[in-house]
């Protein structure tokens, strides 16, 4: 099952199975790194996500 979102310009698709999620700025289009384990412990998963939109 493939996850579309969009919050503003930025559209982000996201395969739950996979480590990466494309998204959109604009005309600009980046990697997403879904399962960092470099950021602080009182992030989710979810609210990282979003973080980055």
């Amino acid at each position: 099952m493939l996850e579309v979102l969009t919050k503003g310009s930025v559209t982000w698709a996201n395969d739950p199975n996979g480590p990466d999620a494309p998204a959109r700025y604009g005309d600009d289009y980046r990697a997403i790194r879904k399962y960092a384990t470099d950021i602080p412990r009182h992030r989710t998963r979810s609210n990282a996500v979003f973080a980055a939109l």
